[in-house]
């Protein structure tokens, strides 16, 4: 929760500039005025972060500046499009990141990765598509309607779309896990008895394959290969003083 609440704060600072546009829009009905508002916000998110020397990355580098460059080509032109047009390289952007495999694992908990790997894998391409899909709608209302419609229109589906996809995934990932750990639990181990045993060995690592590039999956002497474990973890707690010196001179 704390990497989720901790996202979303970024997400909003790196699209507080299109926010204000689109309030602003909706309230003043006056374009000059939103694109001149996000504009000054987003140069003011800049001198804030350079004054407080903190790292400014490519993605707010490129939001912010995005809503500056597009926003004074609005301003010279008197061309909305140009601001308009803006979310649909943002959305770009992100889908092309959520292309990478396991992607969303560090926004959930724990419970979730080991129980349901393959529906966070699954839900981390639907959110890529809804991306891509949005950027294609906002492209077609930015070349079709004006600039109060298209910005109601793609605040409602912008936030309609994602609480949706939010819900979707929420409840099948709890249904199939909630159902998945009670099916664990039922069944009994590979080779057990009725007889209550007086000794039940540790159950070992028998085979391994690779998940992407990042982690592996572990078939264990139990039965049991749900959950996934990432190369740094696995690195993290290996005994070897080969793998603790090259944890901590990454660390460090």
């Amino acid at each position: 929760m704390a990497n989720l609440m901790h996202s979303a704060r970024l997400l909003i600072t790196d699209l507080a500039s299109t926010i204000l546009f689109l309030v602003v829009l909706l309230i003043t009905r006056d374009l000059m005025l939103a694109v001149a508002l996000g504009v000054g916000l987003g140069v003011v998110q800049i001198g804030w972060m350079k004054l407080r020397r903190q790292k400014i990355d490519t993605m707010q580098w490129l939001s912010i500046g995005l809503v500056v460059v597009s926003g004074i080509a609005t301003m010279l032109t008197s061309d909305p499009r140009f601001v308009m047009l803006k979310p649909s390289v943002i959305y770009c952007i992100v889908g092309a990141y959520m292309l990478k495999p396991g992607w969303m694992n560090r926004y959930l908990p724990p419970i979730a990765v080991h129980l349901v790997p393959d529906l966070a894998w699954t839900f981390g391409f639907i959110w890529a598509g809804l991306m891509f899909g949005s950027a294609v709608l906002n492209i077609v209302l930015a070349m079709t309607i004006d600039p109060i419609s298209w910005s109601a229109t793609m605040s409602i589906w912008g936030i309609a779309s994602k609480v949706a996809l939010f819900l979707v995934q929420y409840v099948t990932m709890r249904t199939i896990g909630v159902r998945r750990a009670k099916a664990a639990m039922a069944a009994p181990a590979p080779g057990a008895s009725g007889v209550l045993p007086m000794f039940k060995p540790k159950p070992r690592a028998q085979s391994a394959k690779s998940v992407g590039n990042y982690a592996i999956q572990i078939t264990f002497s139990d039965g049991h290969s749900t959950g996934i474990y990432s190369y740094e973890h696995l690195r993290s707690i290996c005994p070897c003083a080969e793998c603790a010196e090259a944890f901590r001179a990454a660390a460090g």
